[in-house]
């Protein structure tokens, strides 16, 4: 197998202010060596770590590897304060859109589930 360094990572503009609030984080020393694994999830944001996490609870005797370019939590989704919503923002103001987007929002999580 050969193997190619990567170079051009994702520019961290370091505008997550959530991070600022904590300790600094140490991040994990870069792979190594060749591994195997059941599952890799390519992103440590909302979306991957809860995929990973589902995986973990669905497929505990999997191994399972998270790859992050950067910190987890320091991407896109971290700007946006982490937070995951499930109804969209275009709800109007009547009862009968409300209850349409909690149906789509019902509709996903079976999906998911």
């Amino acid at each position: 197998m050969s193997t190619k360094k990567i170079t051009r990572l994702p520019e961290n503009d370091k505008t997550n202010g959530w991070s600022r609030l904590l300790a600094p984080r140490m991040a994990k020393p870069a792979l190594g060596k060749d591994i195997q694994a059941d599952w890799v999830i390519v992103g440590g944001g909302l979306a991957g770590l809860a995929a990973a996490r589902r995986l973990a609870e669905n497929r505990p005797d999997d191994s399972i590897v998270v790859l992050e370019a950067d910190q987890v939590g320091e991407g896109a989704q971290g700007r946006n304060s982490g937070f995951a919503i499930d109804s969209p923002h275009n709800v109007g103001s009547s009862m009968g859109e409300l209850d349409a987007a909690r149906s789509h929002a019902w509709r996903v999580r079976q999906l998911l589930i």
